[in-house]
């Protein structure tokens, strides 16, 4: 898999709720169980699912700031951030915080 087609590759992983619910399995040590007829694909789609995202941490320098962040919010909602991409986020923001503009909010709509 080439690093660009990393962000589309987990978008569509993670849309995929057999993928996700394998994922998740795997994270907690075990192997899913798989529906008559879906033989080896949850297990290898959870797998690919947790490699890739380790991969984004990899090569987290390689991403534009679009793909990580298409990236993290797909994997936060399939909830497999783990410790190792929430750092990268969070160092990512602290880098980058200072040169990012404040929005102004109208008290009044607030």
């Amino acid at each position: 898999i080439d690093i660009e087609d990393i962000p589309q590759i987990i978008e569509l992983l993670c849309s995929e709720e057999v993928a996700v619910t394998a994922a998740a399995v795997l994270e907690e040590g075990q192997l899913p169980e798989s529906s008559d007829g879906e033989g080896l694909r949850p297990l290898e789609s959870g797998r690919l699912l947790r490699a890739l995202r380790d991969q984004v941490v990899i090569y987290w320098d390689s991403f534009e700031l679009s793909e990580i962040a298409s990236c993290f919010w797909n994997l936060a909602k399939a909830k497999l951030i783990h410790e190792p991409l929430q750092a990268a986020a969070s160092h990512l923001v602290v880098q980058k915080a200072p040169r990012w503009q404040p929005k102004r909010f109208d008290p009044e709509v607030w």
